[in-house]
């Protein structure tokens, strides 16, 4: 077997092609692996290639350990047959973070390799398996023993997890262990140009776009309760379009059933998931891009909405704060429907200072969340 490159990196995490699973992960890896431009060769191992189990992902079951048990398998043979000398895992949250920490103890200690671990989380509640102190620790010691560095997504969350493993400071420098690299907005986002559709000459309805999945904790509900707490004369110039898939059937009968209030007199459009472009095109053609999210990490979707120049009305959880510094009037609480009300009030009565806030916004994007800072900061920690 040929000598592999001291340059040459093993990623590994979960890119699926259907529009209907909408996940951060696989969109951020798409677009990374897509415009790849660093001096590093790499072998790429998607988890997803491995059929899920028809269960809930972060559950202990029959099916989901043996997708762990071949994915194991897999990453392992490929390790030994690439030789990498690095090893990057993007992992997720609670038990997905988990089984890779466990992955990440045979790599480091058996296999003597280096390990970096992304965690696409921005919220410590959602960091660890169980509210068990035992295992928690546990479960932070693996992340300070098993990796070389943990990359996190926002400055806020670093502070939270440092706060939380303390304890474990004698076993590395924490400040030093975990790095802080926010998602970057795809380019082809911040090169669009296309609009949706073209709208009717005439039409003055006041368009406000919600992207991902239609979960409960997504904030939907609240989003359709704000919008009945606004005056008439505005409901009936209102037009919501959510762009995603439901969660589950049972939270799909809950928006249902509430969409068939008769208190809801505004119009509501569910186009259900769709393809890059589309989607794209249903953000440019909207006036704000709204997210009400009871809990986020950093939301893809909100900055694909500010590299196309759109205001936001989002909730301050997660890294979102981080995101949107300076733009205060963007930000509102988790699970207040008439914040959010008073809030979609004020950019309808505000319709002519959108552009600017726009503007202001996507130059944000452009000089903070794009993939050149994104991949510089990666290089650092490649080459440290």
């Amino acid at each position: 077997m040929k000598r592999r490159s001291k340059n040459t990196l093993l990623i590994i995490g979960g890119v699926t092609q259907s529009k209907h699973h909408i996940s951060g992960i696989s969109t951020y890896l798409n677009a990374l692996l897509c415009n790849w431009a660093l001096p590093f060769s790499f072998f790429f191992y998607n988890t997803e290639n491995i059929r899920r189990a028809q269960s809930k992902v972060n559950t202990i079951s029959l099916l989901n350990i043996l997708r762990f048990a071949l994915n194991f398998v897999n990453i392992i043979y490929l390790t030994v047959r690439t030789k990498p000398s690095l090893i990057h895992i993007h992992s997720s949250r609670k038990l997905g973070l988990f089984k890779d920490l466990l992955i990440c103890f045979f790599l480091r200690f058996f296999l003597r390799k280096r390990v970096i671990i992304s965690v696409h989380s921005a919220d410590i509640s959602n960091l660890f398996i169980t509210r068990l102190w035992p295992i928690q620790m546990f479960h932070a010691f693996l992340l300070c023993i098993c990796v070389k560095n943990v990359i996190l997504l926002s400055k806020s969350f670093k502070a939270s997890v440092i706060k939380k493993i303390h304890i474990f400071s004698f076993l590395c420098d924490l400040d030093s262990h975990f790095f802080v690299i926010p998602n970057f907005v795809p380019p082809d986002v911040l090169s669009y140009k296309g609009s949706f559709e073209k709208e009717k000459k005439g039409n003055r309805l006041f368009c406000l776009v919600f992207v991902g999945m239609l979960h409960i904790r997504k904030g939907v509900l609240d989003l359709i309760e704000a919008c009945t707490l606004l005056p008439r004369s505005i409901r009936k110039e209102i037009n919501i379009s959510f762009i995603g898939p439901y969660g589950s059937f049972k939270e799909k009968s809950i928006i249902r059933n509430r969409l068939k209030d008769k208190a809801i007199d505004f119009k509501v459009q569910i186009h259900g998931a769709l393809f890059q472009q589309k989607k794209l095109a249903c953000i440019k053609s909207a006036d704000v891009f709204v997210l009400p999210s009871h809990s986020e990490g950093l939301p893809l979707s909100l900055l694909e909405a500010i590299g196309l120049g759109k205001p936001v009305i989002a909730t301050s959880v997660g890294a979102i704060p981080e995101v949107l510094k300076e733009c205060d009037i963007c930000l509102i609480d988790p699970r207040n429907p008439k914040q959010l009300a008073k809030r979609i009030q004020f950019f309808y009565n505000n319709r002519h200072r959108l552009p600017l806030l726009g503007r202001k916004l996507k130059l944000r994007a452009l000089n903070s969340f794009s993939i050149n800072v994104h991949l510089n900061m990666l290089n650092y920690i490649y080459s440290s």
